[in-house]
């Protein structure tokens, strides 16, 4: 019996006694010439599993550990306690009396707003009415019934200066006249027209009410938008006004508002005397 020796002829392969082996030249392999009479006590597969058992190297055992992570320990942080912020004491309100030295006034003034921010050097507080309203011939209209009108001006003659506060009461109708604005300050006496020589802003209607107010403050040079009589000349600081022409006769003076409802004047009110404290 001839047997091909290749690779698997180092592993032992038993035969039956009465086995014969055929060699094929076609395939260079030995085939059994009775296959039903050819064991083999291993097969192929599993000897070859065999031998990569034996080859492979042995599992590391892993024993168990009981290891323990230390706890990371954060640094306390101290927070600052709470301290209140310190509280400025008020400072001592000076006496309304006209004679307030200036030492004792912030604002270095004498009268109601010595502690505004900027020193008025007079005050006026006006009630406008429609019954003091006259027209440009200087005949009473009657104004708007049941209109009035609050005017608190702060003057400074020094800085050509009024500060403003208005409040308007029943006033109707949109804002109507020939001037840059339809809320001023006239010079005339009273009952006479006279030209404006300051236009405020317009009062603006607070919301849900009959009321309208403005407030702030101007300084020269004063533009009103009306020519004088030269139809050249504004009225205002270019036909020689000024803040201390107020101060030096009031009562040639009044603040008035003029709406489509009553162009002439829906209020009106005179200068009096400086608001004195």
């Amino acid at each position: 019996m001839h047997v091909h020796k290749g690779w698997l002829s180092a592993f032992p392969l038993h035969f039956h006694p009465s086995a014969s082996i055929q060699y094929d030249h076609s395939s260079r392999r030995s085939l059994p010439t009775n296959p039903s009479t050819f064991k083999m006590k291993y097969s192929y597969a599993a000897l070859a599993l065999s031998a990569l058992a034996f080859a492979a190297p042995a599992p590391a055992v892993v024993e168990d550990c009981d290891e323990t992570v230390p706890a990371v320990q954060h640094p306390a942080v101290q927070h600052p306690a709470y301290q209140a912020p310190p509280v400025a004491l008020p400072s001592p309100i000076p006496s309304n009396d006209a004679n307030c030295p200036k030492v004792e006034c912030p604002a270095g003034g004498d009268k109601k707003a010595a502690n505004f921010p900027i020193k008025f050097t007079s005050t006026f507080s006006i009630v406008a009415t429609p019954d003091q309203v006259v027209n440009g011939s200087s005949v009473p209209t009657g104004g708007l019934e049941g209109a009035v009108g609050y005017y608190d001006f702060g003057l400074n003659s020094d800085l050509d200066l009024i500060c403003y506060n208005i409040t308007l009461v029943g006033v109707t109708g949109a804002y109507q006249s020939p001037a840059d604005t339809a809320t001023h300050i006239h010079q005339s006496d009273v009952g006479r027209s006279g030209p404006p020589r300051i236009a405020f802003p317009n009062p603006t209607i607070v919301e849900g009410s009959n009321i309208r107010q403005s407030f702030g403050c101007l300084s020269g040079p004063f533009v009103t938008g009306i020519e004088a009589a030269d139809n050249v000349t504004d009225t205002g600081s270019a036909s020689g006004f000024t803040i201390a022409a107020i101060e030096a006769n009031p009562s040639a003076f009044n603040a008035d508002v003029h709406t489509a409802d009553a162009v002439p004047g829906a209020v009106r009110g005179q200068f009096g005397a400086p608001l004195s404290y």
